[in-house]
């Protein structure tokens, strides 16, 4: 019998995944982008927060607020899924930097499909493809993995 709703275990090492994997992909685009022409930390989240209501997010700092709260609203999202999944399907558990390392593609893309359902896409240069790679692989869906498959096998 599959049992409806992850232990508490899981629950908590997906709240503590999704809160160091929020921490770690926006430290990630930060120490990549500093310094950079136009990115601004403001900026960042400003985007963040246009995804849901639009080019207003950019008149106010009071947008900025809500952008940190998607973020990590949507980080712990994403890590609450991959745990959940994680309890049913040994093999995330027993593969976390491979498993981390697809999960992070997956998000990725599916971060892509908002960002296009939002009209906010742009074609990203190089760099920028790299970097937002770089970021949801190595410093999002890992530690996400890692994370959760300790406290899943506990």
């Amino acid at each position: 019998m599959i049992k409806a709703l992850p232990n508490s275990r899981t629950i908590t090492g997906a709240f503590i995944a999704g809160v160091v994997g929020s921490v770690t992909i926006f430290g990630c685009f930060a120490a990549c982008n500093l310094g950079a022409a136009g990115f601004t930390l403001p900026g960042f989240f400003a985007f963040d927060a246009s995804v849901l209501v639009g080019k207003a997010a950019y008149t106010s700092d009071a947008y900025v607020a809500l952008g940190i709260a998607l973020h990590a609203l949507v980080a712990l999202g994403w890590a609450a899924g991959y745990a959940f999944l994680a309890e049913r399907l040994p093999q995330l558990v027993s593969r976390p930097l491979t498993s981390g390392a697809a999960f992070g593609l997956i998000v990725y893309f599916a971060m892509q499909l908002v960002i296009v359902a939002a009209n906010l896409y742009h074609i990203p240069t190089p760099k920028e493809l790299g970097i937002a790679l770089l970021a949801h692989v190595v410093f999002y869906g890992i530690p996400v993995a890692l994370i959760v498959a300790r406290f899943v096998r506990a």
